[in-house]
């Protein structure tokens, strides 16, 4: 997926006066622009229609359009951003995110609840852009706090989301927009087809090939990011043993309890013909979703033997 905007319905906030409203809407339109100029996907995708929006009383967003007190360069750059593409056409995923997870911003003064713009931002990693209509959101760096229900539990964890609401903070991101440009993937098959050349250090099993090619647009930035985290942990694995400091995703081998009962539902046949028992993975979100791997410690290379749903555990 290229690198996308993704609007923070909780910053359309409606000003005090008209003046305040253009203030806002050419800081907002310049903050897009610098991202544009960043190469980040001109498009806008929105939980909310901003052609509804009343920007301040009797001024709605269609009336901005037409404010000939605006710049028309730039009330013409939004209009043509704004009508490119439908909110959430292609992200099939995204509804059952929105039930089986509750998320919300810890702000500076009290919480903002359902963020879905911030959460559909952590979910597809796109920068996520704000009206500068409150301090809440003039941050470079929004905490979500997420919630779900696992095994009866309420379970709980933190995550920054890159965001932006002026020029500056996109200039900020500049390193991360590029690293993120780097490791754009079009679709799975993409991904799948191109590996040897992108994961020059991984090898894949025959059986992980059906499972790249059919991710899901969510869960191909998820499983993405965790095989460029395994190659560069491979690149800077010049000596010793294996280590799994600085790697995401809690890497870790699986208990003893669950090695001894379902050590068949994590072996997995290699290319070389030898079946091998990948005990080491990485979690994958924002689903409950394996990355097991298989160590090589005298070439420091890994081999990649399921991409997918966890796996039974003797846990449960």
């Amino acid at each position: 997926m290229a690198l996308e905007m993704v609007l923070n319905e909780h910053s359309l906030q409606m000003a005090s006066d008209v003046h305040t409203a253009r203030v806002w809407m050419t800081q907002f339109v310049q903050t897009i622009k610098t991202a544009a100029q960043h190469k980040v996907a001109r498009n806008l995708r929105a939980t909310t229609n901003i052609f509804d929006l009343h920007l301040a009383k009797d001024y709605p967003f269609r009336k901005w359009l037409n404010d000939t007190e605006v710049n028309k360069e730039m009330r013409l750059y939004l209009k043509q951003l704004t009508t490119k593409r439908p909110p959430w056409n292609d992200l099939p995923d995204l509804d059952d995110q929105v039930k089986e997870y509750q998320f919300s911003h810890i702000g500076y003064e009290h919480t903002v609840p359902e963020v879905c713009g911030l959460w559909v931002s952590h979910l597809i990693k796109a920068l996520a852009i704000s009206l500068p209509s409150h301090s809440h959101w003039d941050s470079n760096i929004l905490d979500l706090e997420i919630q779900w229900l696992e095994e009866d539990d309420i379970q709980s964890k933190s995550k920054a989301v890159i965001h932006a609401n002026s020029p500056d903070h996109v200039k900020y991101h500049a390193d991360w927009i590029e690293d993120r440009l780097a490791r754009d993937i079009e679709n799975g098959s993409y991904l799948w087809e191109s590996r040897a050349d992108l994961f020059p250090s991984l090898t894949f099993c025959d059986a992980v090939e059906q499972q790249i090619r059919g991710l899901s647009p969510i869960m191909l930035r998820s499983v993405t990011d965790r095989l460029f985290d395994l190659q560069t942990h491979c690149d800077d694995w010049t000596s010793g043993g294996f280590s799994k400091d600085n790697l995401r995703g809690n890497p870790r081998p699986e208990s003893e309890a669950t090695q001894n009962q379902y050590s068949d539902e994590r072996t997995f046949l290699c290319l070389d013909g030898l079946e091998r028992f990948f005990n080491w993975h990485v979690s994958l979100t924002p689903y409950a979703w394996r990355l097991h791997f298989f160590l090589e410690p005298k070439t420091r290379t890994m081999i990649i033997g399921y991409v997918g749903s966890h796996l039974r555990t003797a846990s449960e």
